[in-house]
């Protein structure tokens, strides 16, 4: 699965992985969601790098 976690920033402190997982889902399936607890940032990871180019 080289190539399908995407960075995500500037995310606001109360973001959750459910909201994140509602917006990235649109681009395909979402594998894993993790937010880094107090630094505004995480990572989503998509099924494959296809998807993970188109969010």
């Amino acid at each position: 699965m080289q190539g399908s976690k995407l960075y995500v920033g500037n995310l606001d402190y109360s973001a959750t992985n459910e909201q994140l997982e509602e917006l990235f889902s649109k681009y395909g399936k979402v594998s894993q969601i993790d937010i880094i607890p107090g630094k505004g940032f995480g990572f989503v990871e998509m099924s494959d790098s296809s998807e993970a180019e188109k969010a």
